[in-house]
C-alpha cells in the first residue's frame, strides 16, 4: 500500500509530507490502521440507456445529473440533462435494480438544452422542485434558458419559470440552494461563466425565496454578484456561526485568464463578505468542481476543489484539498498529498464509499484542447482516467483508480453524482459523458454500482419543519464507539450535479450509533441507538435539548406538543413517537 499518488516519490519525500500533515492534523498521530475492507465498483450503465450530446449541437459540452426522490416512494431517482434539441431523461427507480424513463409523462422531456440540475423543495410541500440551467452561450452566442419546474405531487412537473421572478443571466452553469436568512425557505444562487464568443462576463445571481415559488433578485445588495467566471457554487456553514456561507469555484474568464476561488461569508443581515484570501483559499486556476466533507472527522467541513491538473499545454493547475482548521481558515494539503499530479477534473464526490467511517474521493473530467481540438487537454492528449482515492484514516490516501470498471481517458466526462440507488447501504456513482466525434465517440453515462463489503452503515433522511423541508444546511453528526462523523446536507455541488441528500454513515464494524442534528433554525435534536442497516427519518423538533434556561418539564412538553402534528401528518410513524421522546429526554439530562 502506498499513500501518495506517485510511486516514484522517495521515502524521504513521503515521510516529510506526513510530518507536515502531523503538524496540521495532530489527532492522526499514532492511529493504528484497521483491516481494510474492499472498495470496488461494477459498470451497470446498461440500466440507464441514454444518449447525451451537447457541444456539437450548440451546447457547452458538459452534462449534469441529480439523484432525488421525486415521487416520495422512498427510492432515489435519476434526472439527466441533455443538449439543445434532445430530450432529457427522468429514470424512475423501480426498486428492483432497474429504471424506467418517465420524463415524457412527467413533463420533463425538456429539449431546450439542460446542463446543470439541482433539486429542492422550494415551497416546503414535501415534494422537490427541479431547477435546470440552459445548455449554451458559453462556447457559442446562443443564449441559454434556465427553467424552474414545480413538482405537482402526482409524478408530474409544471414549468413555472414565467411567474417565478427568475430573471436569469444569459449564460448559467451550476446552481445551488441554501437558506441564507434562516426563514425556512431555500434561496437560489446561479453562477455564470460568461460568453466566450461575445467576450461578455455576466454576473452571478442570488434570488431570495419570497414563498409560493416566487423569487427576488438580491444579487447586488447581498454582494455576491461577482463576474469572474463561476462554474459551481455550494452553500455551507464553514465557520459554524449559524449562517450558511457560499463557496464559488471560478473556472476562468472569457479571455482565458485564471481565476481565484471565492468564499462569501454570510454576515447574518442579508449581505455577504468575500473572504477567500483571508481564509486561506489561495491560488489561481480553472476551479471547476466542489466536494465538501469532513475527511479527518474533526468536526469541521473540508473542501476539495478540482482544477486543470496536469493539462499541457497549459501546464500544471493543481487540485486543492483545503483542510478546515476550525478557526475560519483553511490549509491546502493537495500538493503534500500529490493531488497536483492528477489530471483534469470536473465533477467530484467526497463520500464514504467503503463505509469505514471516513469519506473517500472520486473525480474525473476532460476538455478539448483549444490548440488542437482532436485531443483533450492532458498528458498524451487524454482526459482524466477517473480518480478514486481511498481515505486511509491517518491523513494519507491510497490511489485505487486502477480498480474502476471504466477507463475515462478517451471520454468527454463532466458531471458526477453519488447516491445509493439500490438501497444496499453503499453509495454508487453516475458520470455524465458527452458525444463529440472524433474526439469522444461515447455518450452513454457511466453508472458504477458499489459492490460493497462487510462494513455496516446507517442512513439519515432529515426533514425540516421550522427549517427548510429538505434540511439543507443541517449539520448531522453520528457517534459510534471511538468515532464521530459530521456531514452537512447540500443542494448542488460537484459540477452541474447533485448528490443524494440521504446521508450515508459508514459504521465499519460497529452495530449502532447516536445521531445528532443541528438544524439551520438553531434547534438541536438527538436520537440514540440507531441500528446498523437502519434508514432513519429524522424530523426537526423545534425544541433544543441543550437550551440552558429550559426546565426538564417544559422541554418534555415542548417535544410532546411538536410530535402530535408530526404523527398526524405522517412524518413520524406512531411507533416512532416514543423513541423520539425518550431520546429527547435522555439528551436533555445529559446536556444538563
Amino acid at each position: 500500500m502506498f499513500a501518495l499518488k506517485h510511486k516514484n516519490l522517495s521515502g524521504f519525500t513521503r515521510i516529510a509530507a506526513l510530518a507536515a500533515l502531523a503538524t496540521i492534523l495532530p489527532g492522526f498521530a499514532g492511529i493504528a490502521m484497521a483491516t481494510t475492507a474492499p472498495l470496488t465498483f461494477e459498470d451497470v450503465s446498461r440500466k440507464i440507456p441514454f444518449f447525451h450530446r451537447s457541444q456539437d449541437i450548440g451546447g457547452n459540452g458538459l452534462g449534469g445529473a441529480v439523484w432525488f426522490d421525486y415521487d416520495r416512494d422512498g427510492k432515489i431517482d435519476l434526472f439527466l440533462g441533455n443538449g439543445p434539441g434532445l430530450k432529457c431523461a427522468l429514470y424512475h427507480n423501480n426498486g428492483d435494480g432497474t429504471f424506467t424513463d418517465r420524463a415524457q409523462g412527467a413533463g420533463l422531456a425538456i429539449t431546450s438544452g439542460v446542463m446543470a440540475v439541482v433539486a429542492g423543495d422550494l415551497d416546503n410541500d414535501g415534494y422537490q422542485e427541479l431547477l435546470v440551467s440552459g445548455d449554451g452561450g458559453f462556447l457559442n452566442p446562443t443564449p441559454a434558458v434556465m427553467r424552474l419546474f414545480r413538482n405537482n405531487r402526482n409524478g408530474t412537473f409544471t414549468d413555472v419559470t414565467p411567474a417565478s421572478g427568475l430573471t436569469l443571466p444569459e449564460v448559467q452553469t451550476g446552481a445551488a440552494l441554501g437558506d441564507i436568512d434562516n426563514d425556512g425557505l431555500l434561496d437560489i444562487f446561479v453562477g455564470s461563466p460568461g460568453s466566450m464568443p461575445l467576450q461578455v462576463q455576466y454576473r452571478n445571481r442570488l434570488y431570495h425565496n419570497d414563498g409560493h415559488l416566487h423569487f427576488s433578485d438580491i444579487s447586488a445588495s447581498a454582494g455576491v454578484d461577482s463576474a469572474i467566471g463561476a462554474c459551481v457554487g455550494t452553500f455551507s456553514d464553514y465557520d459554524r456561526d449559524g449562517w450558511i456561507d457560499l463557496f464559488v469555484a471560478n473556472c476562468g474568464t472569457v479571455q482565458g485568464q485564471l481565476t481565484p476561488m471565492e468564499l462569501f461569508r454570510n454576515n447574518g443581515d442579508g449581505t455577504f463578505t468575500e473572504v477567500a484570501q483571508q481564509a486561506g483559499l489561495h491560488g489561481l486556476g480553472l476551479w471547476m468542481g466542489l466536494a465538501l466533507g469532513d475527511f479527518d472527522n474533526d468536526g469541521n467541513i473540508d473542501v476539495f476543489v478540482s482544477n486543470g491538473g496536469i493539462a499541457p499545454p497549459l501546464g500544471v493547475l493543481p487540485h486543492a484539498l483545503f483542510h478546515n482548521n476550525g478557526d475560519g481558515t483553511f490549509t491546502d494539503l493537495g500538493p503534500q498529498l500529490g493531488f497536483d499530479k492528477l489530471r483534469w477534473g470536473w465533477g467530484n464526490a467526497l463520500r464514504d464509499f467503503d463505509n469505514d467511517g471516513y469519506p473517500d474521493l472520486f473525480f474525473t473530467g476532460a476538455f478539448p484542447n483549444p490548440f488542437d481540438p482532436s485531443v483533450f487537454l492532458g498528458p498524451n492528449g487524454e482526459g482524466n482516467y477517473g480518480v478514486l482515492m481511498r481515505n486511509n484514516r491517518n491523513g494519507t490516501w491510497t490511489d485505487l483508480s486502477a480498480t474502476l470498471p471504466h477507463d475515462f481517458r478517451h471520454d468527454y466526462s463532466s458531471g458526477v453524482a453519488a447516491g445509493d440507488f439500490d438501497g444496499d447501504g453503499f453509495e454508487d456513482l453516475v458520470v455524465m459523458l458527452t458525444y463529440l466525434p472524433p474526439l469522444a465517440n461515447t455518450s452513454q453515462p457511466i453508472l458504477m454500482r458499489n459492490k460493497g463489503n462487510g462494513n455496516h452503515w446507517l442512513k439519515v433522511h432529515a426533514i425540516g419543519t421550522v427549517s427548510n423541508r429538505d434540511g439543507v444546511g443541517a449539520r448531522v453528526s453520528m457517534k459510534s464507539v471511538g468515532l464521530t462523523q459530521t456531514q452537512e446536507i447540500y443542494a448542488g455541488s460537484s459540477m452541474n450535479s447533485m448528490h443524494s441528500q440521504i446521508l450515508n454513515f459508514g459504521l465499519s464494524k460497529q452495530t449502532e450509533g447516536t445521531v445528532d442534528v443541528l438544524w439551520p433554525s438553531g434547534f438541536r435534536n438527538r436520537i440514540y441507538h440507531v441500528q446498523a442497516g437502519e434508514e432513519l427519518t429524522f424530523p426537526e423538533i423545534p425544541c433544543s435539548y441543550d437550551e440552558p434556561h429550559q426546565s426538564s418539564r417544559d422541554y418534555r412538553r415542548c417535544v410532546t406538543d411538536a410530535l402530535g402534528p408530526l404523527v398526524r401528518s405522517g412524518i413520524v410513524q406512531p411507533d416512532q413517537r416514543g423513541r423520539i421522546l425518550s431520546s429527547a429526554i435522555r439528551a436533555w439530562h445529559e446536556a444538563h
